[in-house]
């Protein structure tokens, strides 16, 4: 089984009610929903209650402006080609804060996971 793991910590320390490590199985994906212009939700079936759904919030450039219309397709692109992906080291990373891994369309600030 192939895992996705994000992690919106940017230092080494406790992680706590604001930040979030989350690792889960490819087959976990619900799906991605536009949030609004800089927003892009990737739903993942809850660990712990298959009835519940985790959040991650991927933050990209303004989907409005006439530069960067086509940032939030990319970013689906980045994502599906993540979850997708056949890592041979049994993960992949979707974002990790401390290591300064993201998508190539992301932008960190404002990148979140709730765990519903």
């Amino acid at each position: 089984m192939k895992y996705l793991i994000v992690n919106d910590t940017g230092t080494l320390g406790n992680i706590d009610a604001s930040s979030e490590i989350l690792m889960f199985p490819q087959n976990r994906v619900l799906g991605l929903e536009s949030i609004n212009d800089t927003t892009t939700a990737l739903l993942v079936q809850g660990n712990n209650d298959v009835d519940d759904e985790d959040t991650i919030v991927l933050t990209h450039a303004d989907k409005s402006a006439a530069a960067t219309h086509k940032v939030e397709r990319n970013l689906i692109d980045d994502a599906v080609s993540a979850i997708n992906s056949d890592s041979r080291l049994g993960f992949t990373v979707i974002f990790d804060a401390l290591n300064n891994v993201k998508l190539p369309n992301q932008i960190f600030a404002g990148s979140t996971v709730t765990e519903d």
